[in-house]
Order: C-alpha cells, then structure tokens, then sequence
C-alpha cells in the first residue's frame, strides 16, 4: 500500500483552505449529529461482542464533515476513526495543514467519544519518499534523529488511541518465500528496527505523561500474506512476535505490549494479483481456520483485523459471501477486537491508473453517494445484530 498511500497525497491543504477548514469543521464539531431511526448504532451492537468497528477515512474528504451532514452522521457508526493517508512524510514531515487536520479529526473523535488511530508511524518504506532520499546515505546519527524527531511529532498531537509503531515489516507473495521488506530501516537497524521503534515510542510516552495500554495502544501491523491460515508466511510472523513479545514484556513489565493489526485486502480473482494491493485471494480463506488463526495470535496480543477490503468482483453475493466469511470467524473466535473497513467513503480522486489501483484496496458499497449505508453496510450491520440477539 505504500505506493497507493505516497499518490494519494499529491492533493495537499493550502494554508487558505486549512482556514476554511477550521471554521467549518469547527462548526461541524458544535452538531451532535443523530443517527436515522432509533437502531443503535453499529458500534454498540460490536461493543456487545468485545469488539470495535472502524473505518479509514481521507484527506481530500475533509470538507465532508461541514458540506455533507450524512458524512458525520455514518462516521458516528464507527468506535475508531483513522486517516491511512497522513501518515506519509511528505505530508507529515513537511505540511503543518497535516498536524492541524489531524487535531480536528482528534477533535471530533474525542468529542463522539471515538478512537483515533495514527498509522504507519514507522515502514520499512516510509522514508523512500523522494523527498527522504537523502536518508538512503545517511549516518545512523541522521537516522536516530529522524526516527526520534517523527516520533515527536506523532506526539505532539492532543489526542490518539493507536500508535502503528510498526507497519508490513515482512512481506511475501503467492510465489516469494517470506522476506523482510528491504527498506531504509532495514537497511538501518536490520531485523531490529520495530524493536527500536518501539522502544521510541515507549520513551515519547513518558515524557509526554502517557501510558501504553491506558491512554494509547500500540500496534504491530502485519502486511503482505501472512493473514493466511497455516501459511509459511503466517508461521515466520508468529515466531517472530513471539519473540518480539517475550523482550518487550520483560523490559516493560507489560503482559501484552502490543496489538496485532492484519490486513485481509482479499481478492476474489486468481493469485498471484500483481497490480494492486497485497492480500489472500478468497479461496484461501475458511471460516474455521481463520478463527484457529486467530486465537493463535491471540496468544502473543490483541488480534485486530486492521485493514478490511474486498475486490475483483462486483457480485453482491459474492461480496457477502466474503465478509460472512471473515467477519463471522472474527467473533466466533473471541480473538478478535476489531474489525476495519478501509476507505469506505472512497471516491475517485481523477487518475484512472491510480484510482484503479485504490479499488483493489476498498469495499464498495460500504456507503452511497450520498454517504448514507449501502448494501454491504447493511449486511455488517445484519451480521452483528445476529449475533447479539442471542446474548
């Protein structure tokens, strides 16, 4: 998702429009928006179920919350909100309108008592923005201050509830073994950087009087295939975290130091998909080994699906089919505390070439036109009402 993720931030805030921005939302912020009918709303049903439903929202919607009042409206069905675009260092590093965006996606969230995730705080790719290079030759002391200095700046916003400290450290394909993705921390830090990573954040924190596992939590975000049951690449990611787990735990005194966020971007054409986001195609996926699969990362921390799409097929059957799939084996598990859509406010941004690539990252139909709930909504919604109509 790097490449999709380092595109779509080519549409960037003028210091004009982040004014207008403020005024607006911060009108939107005084509404209360009510839900239509009297149904709860989405996350109160999950809530019952010990899980959370979430949703990536975009940056070039950031209008949405005062020009369309559905839009804050289908946003309160949601207990964790998180913006998978501004993250990127060209608008992170560089841009204030990002920090000033993200406090007022802080601001609304906090106020609807919502979640609000910070991703991809560190990827192996993240400082292969061109506007980065000068880091593919710099001293580890250049490198040390740049990770420290990011770290900073993430903390430096009033209000967060998840902190991505690592993000698709490994990866693999239908035809590659498991690899580490050999980017500049990589090339850094080698096979220690979400370690150090970590050990960053933790340091933030308490300067910053915050507390992992009170006031925020930490993520480890899995990419590539390893979402896939009985896998090599699941089985190299396990060992992995076990270990990672068992250092952090006995330097922190923590029992479970981290999150577990995957990513299950599933494909429902053949594999291997070369020409869009990574993830297991359909076939792969059965309802009892993927509920095995959790509970067995269950036993390292919290299992989060963190990422959640659906592509090649616009058969609404066929969609559904899918989300049963996952989705029931998520709480039938008890593993399972989350469960993400991603973008689904998704409109085309003008490219065809990268809005083709965006679709292979999405579920459609999550949300109309009007960004009220569409099909595939409502069948999420149906989904969780099943289960908590017996409790």
């Amino acid at each position: 998702m790097a490449d999709n993720m380092k595109k779509s931030l080519n549409t960037k805030l003028t210091r004009r429009d982040f004014l207008k921005l403020s005024a607006m939302l911060a009108g939107s912020l005084a509404l209360s928006p009510v839900v239509e009918g009297e149904r709860p709303l989405l996350r109160d049903l999950a809530a019952k179920l010990n899980m959370e439903v979430g949703a990536s929202v975009q940056i070039i919607d950031r209008w949405m919350f005062y020009e369309y009042p559905e839009y804050s409206k289908s946003l309160l069905h949601f207990s964790v909100l998180r913006d998978g675009m501004a993250s990127w260092p060209s608008a992170w590093m560089e841009t204030v309108e990002t920090y000033e965006y993200l406090t007022q996606l802080g601001m609304f969230t906090k106020k609807h008592d919502m979640g609000l995730g910070l991703d991809n705080l560190f990827h192996p790719l993240l400082a292969g923005d061109p506007k980065m290079d000068y880091l593919k030759t710099a001293s580890r002391e250049t490198m040390d201050e740049w990770m420290k200095e990011r770290v900073r700046k993430f903390f430096a916003l009033p209000y967060f509830t998840d902190v991505q400290f690592a993000n698709e450290a490994m990866g693999a394909s239908e035809q590659d073994p498991v690899y580490w993705n050999d980017g500049i921390l990589y090339h850094a830090y080698g096979k220690e950087w979400p370690e150090l990573a970590y050990h960053l954040v933790a340091d933030e924190a308490v300067k910053t009087g915050r507390k992992v596992g009170e006031d925020f939590r930490m993520i480890y975000h899995t990419g590539g295939l390893i979402e896939v049951p009985n896998s090599d690449h699941s089985a190299a990611e396990y060992e992995y975290l076990t270990g990672l787990k068992k250092k952090l735990s006995d330097r922190y005194g923590l029992a479970r130091p981290f999150a577990i966020g995957m990513e299950y971007h599933i494909h429902t054409g053949p594999l291997p998909y070369f020409n869009g986001c990574w993830g297991p195609g359909s076939y792969q996926l059965r309802k009892n080994e993927l509920i095995e699969h959790f509970q067995r990362f269950d036993e390292i921390g919290d299992v989060y699906i963190n990422e959640f799409s659906i592509a090649g097929t616009d058969d609404p059957d066929l969609k559904k089919e899918v989300l049963h799939t996952v989705l029931e084996a998520a709480i039938e598990s008890k593993a399972c505390g989350r469960f993400f859509q991603w973008q689904p406010f998704y409109r085309d941004m003008g490219d065809p070439q990268q809005d083709a690539y965006q679709r292979t990252c999405i579920t459609l139909d999550v949300f109309d036109k009007d960004h009220k709930p569409g099909y595939m909504f409502e069948e999420i919604y149906s989904i969780f009402e099943s289960y908590t109509s017996s409790l």
